[in-house]
């Protein structure tokens, strides 16, 4: 099973507003994160989707 995935973007903020009205209707939201570093979503039974901006050292 995976437990998290971690995506780079360019455009931190323009994805973290994308994702979370695409995410919304199936119930994911927005857990925690750090401002311009990353944002992690919870999709469910402990799995996490983050983005973190492309220029930010690895979490």
């Amino acid at each position: 099973m995976i437990d998290h995935i971690t995506i780079a973007v360019s455009e931190l903020q323009t994805s973290k507003l994308f994702y979370e009205r695409a995410l919304e209707p199936l119930g994911y939201r927005l857990s925690f994160g750090k401002e311009a570093v990353f944002w992690a979503f919870d999709v469910g039974d402990g799995a996490l989707f983050e983005i973190r901006h492309r220029t930010a050292n690895h979490l």
